[in-house]
């Protein structure tokens, strides 16, 4: 086991435990009785974090130009009258609403997430789907889907329309201000007004028609992914009034430092899932949900087992340095990638960086110029196992791509940055090295070695699709 002495991490995870002590009271907060907290809980620790300058968050919006901007709008007419979920009558034992996350599959684009699972199901289905940035990749389940964009037009216009309760949101974003401000932070509360909004007129706007397509389609079972989007939510709290069973795919990180996941309470709550279905014991094991009444259940993930099976290991002259970028830290990550580069003899080494999905449209805006100029090989739209598997040294910092890094049995190193907090298990086991700085990282490399093989298990469950199916069906039945 290794120790792990850092007053970086120390000072990530305190104020995560505080903030759950102190945020107790947040979720009896309401407006026209409707409770608000929990649906902007997720959206409202990311302000905190960023008043911390913890994060660095890319508001897409602003980076969008005066044609892309007609484009959306455009794209936001044609998905409301498209395929639009109000279309949608068909009795379906199970409804999924899909992930934002697609993968490209040939001449469609994939939900990793579901895709295996909707071939294998042997119930009725359909699928409900949210636009990204106003958009929806084309993948092929015809008219078992359906858009959900009308939804968020109409609560946007409701919300543009209303002056009703305007003193009330200013009330609340006022109090949550003063919330942080309690924490020695500062958060505008014309933010905080702008998440209470959205969330309040969804739900004044959408719960009414919600329900009655729920109880017409008789669906028996919800499947989801990301339960923490507010549409989500406010579906999740209909379906569960309606006796209908949530399950939600795990998506991503989870562990006992992740917002969503983690409470410092042990009340149940109706915008939760029934069930989770994880990758492995080790996220099931590393979760405080279970205390608010979800059940955790190890099934793996059946996107995940079947590509993984596929990859093989090519051979290279280089050793080959995989650094694996996620938004809110992005250029933080792209400066220690140029520093590594600094501090290595490049005739021995190769650095390969994997943008995140959300920074493909603005990284050359948000990254450094020199980044930006430099030798190394910046990868956006690639096939990632491929990429981990042909590489030598994944570098990261909470990335469930890290995870995904362990199968290879690559060698693994977490950079200090904000997120590291979540895998501190890992690296107490010993398969993941902890990098301080850019000097730390150097020697590492350096010092380059294969690791011992893992209990991939633990992490990702084998036989997935059938743990999946066969816990759907005892379910249903």
């Amino acid at each position: 086991m290794q120790k792990i002495n850092s007053p970086t991490i120390r000072k990530f995870v305190n104020f995560f435990e505080s903030f759950l002590l102190s945020e107790k009271p947040l979720f009896d907060r309401h407006i026209q009785g409707f409770a608000y907290y929990h649906f902007i809980r997720f959206h409202f620790f990311d302000l905190l974090i960023d008043a911390k300058k913890w994060i660095q968050k890319t508001d897409q919006r602003q980076m969008a130009g005066s044609r892309q901007k007609l484009n959306i709008a455009a794209a936001l007419i044609g998905n409301t009258v498209c395929r639009n979920w109000r279309s949608d009558t068909k009795q379906s034992d199970i409804l999924i609403l899909n992930s934002a996350k697609k993968v490209p599959g040939g001449n469609r684009y994939i939900d990793p997430y579901t895709s295996c699972l909707t071939d294998q199901l042997s119930q009725s289905f359909t699928l409900w789907e949210d636009p990204v940035r106003w958009r929806h990749l084309p993948h092929d389940h015809g008219s078992n889907l359906f858009y959900l964009d009308s939804l968020h037009f109409e609560s946007k216009l409701r919300k543009t329309a209303s002056d009703h309760f305007k003193q009330d949101f200013q009330n609340e974003s006022a109090f949550l201000s003063g919330f942080a401000r309690e924490m020695n932070l500062s958060v505008s509360a014309q933010k905080i007004d702008f998440l209470i909004r959205n969330a309040f007129f969804l739900h004044a706007g959408c719960a009414k028609a919600i329900k009655n397509r729920l109880q017409r389609k008789k669906v028996k079972t919800l499947i989801l992914v990301t339960h923490y989007v507010p549409m989500k939510m406010l579906i999740t709290t209909i379906a569960k009034s309606l006796g209908i069973y949530v399950i939600e795919l795990q998506h991503g990180n989870m562990g006992r430092y992740h917002i969503a996941y983690n409470f410092g309470h042990t009340r149940t709550m109706t915008t939760l899932p029934d069930e989770i279905f994880t990758f492995g014991n080790f996220w099931s094991e590393n979760t405080r949900i279970s205390a608010n009444g979800v059940r955790l259940t190890a099934t793996g993930m059946p996107w995940f087992n079947r590509q993984s099976r596929r990859i093989s290991t090519a051979g290279h002259q280089k050793i080959r340095i995989l650094f694996l970028s996620q938004e809110v830290i992005g250029r933080q990550l792209g400066n220690l990638a140029l520093d590594l580069v600094r501090r290595l003899n490049m005739n021995h080494y190769e650095i390969i960086y994997k943008l995140h999905p959300n920074e493909y449209m603005s990284w050359q805006k948000t990254y450094e110029p020199e980044f930006v100029n430099s030798d190394i090989r910046i990868v956006t739209k690639t096939d990632l196992y491929s990429l981990l598997g042909s590489t030598d040294i994944h570098v990261g910092v909470y990335s469930t791509t890290v995870m995904e890094s362990l199968i290879f049995d690559k060698m693994l190193i977490l950079y200090e940055s904000y997120g590291i907090h979540y895998f501190m298990d890992l690296i107490k086991s010993g398969r993941a090295f902890h990098a301080k700085n850019s000097d730390d990282l150097a020697a590492l490399v350096k010092k380059y070695r294969k690791p011992p093989h893992t209990d991939v298990h633990y992490f990702w469950e084998a036989d997935s699709i059938n743990r999946m199916i066969n816990r759907i069906n005892r379910i249903i039945a």
